[in-house]
């Protein structure tokens, strides 16, 4: 995510898209801003969204859509599905700075997990349609143990009304441009698309990680006190973003 607000060289219209499974039935959400994006990591009990996306800047590859054999563009249904098939494909090539991946895993790693678990929702953050970043929505929260205060064992109160954000990165060229704190701003509408009785959005973030922590700070999040205490990811702030 991106740290401490700044001025950023270029600035584009930022969109979420779902990357549903094109053999399942998937919405095709119009959610986009003209000013983002995180990224994320995997953790205990849940992975951390948003992987060193700081607004300093540090420094992809588009893949083109398919067509008819015509050479006339695919319209209506089949502009959708090449449009996903083309963003999923590239989505598996998005690159992070060295020593980011200690935050989050890639793509290649998460996106196949995704796809074979019917609760959790990918999606790609695109900037002026290019593939800058992605993320997963998890309507599952997970459980453990070591996180204070509280029972010990719960990320939030009302876990069976709360969506977990997951594996949210930015690729490394798009780093320091303010995408992930504008994803973070419209990750609400997905949310409630996805999982209607949400309440709320949380995430993980690792105290090793600060300028990921004030970039889901100055997207939305906020920080409800709890900490993460267990496995090997060291201490983890969990934030929360409101849904209601």
């Amino acid at each position: 995510m991106p740290g401490a607000p700044g001025a950023p060289a270029r600035r584009g219209a930022v969109e979420l898209l779902r990357l549903d499974r094109l053999d399942e039935p998937a919405n095709e959400p119009a959610i986009e801003a003209s000013d983002g994006a995180l990224s994320g990591a995997s953790g205990e009990p849940a992975n951390e969204a948003l992987a060193g996306a700081s607004d300093e800047p540090q420094g992809g590859a588009a893949v083109e859509g398919t067509g008819e054999a015509t050479g006339e563009a695919p319209t209506g249904a089949d502009a959708r599905i090449a449009r996903i098939t083309r963003v999923r494909a590239e989505v598996l090539g998005l690159r992070l700075a060295p020593g980011q991946g200690r935050f989050v895993d890639p793509p290649v790693a998460t996106l196949p997990k995704a796809d074979a678990d019917p609760g959790q929702v990918p999606f790609a953050v695109l900037v002026d349609g290019e593939t800058a970043g992605f993320g997963i929505l998890n309507r599952s929260v997970p459980s453990g143990t070591g996180i204070v205060p509280g029972d010990g064992s719960s990320l939030t109160a009302a876990p069976e009304r709360a969506v977990m954000l997951r594996s949210f990165l930015i690729e490394v060229r798009w780093q320091g441009e303010g995408v992930a704190r504008r994803a973070c701003r419209l990750l609400p509408p997905l949310a409630r698309e996805a999982v209607p009785e949400a309440e709320e959005i949380l995430a993980t973030v690792k105290a090793a990680n600060p300028a990921g922590y004030r970039a889901y700070i100055a997207g939305g999040f906020e920080d409800t006190g709890r900490r993460y205490l267990g496995a090997d990811a060291g201490v983890q702030h969990v934030l929360s973003m409101p849904l209601t």
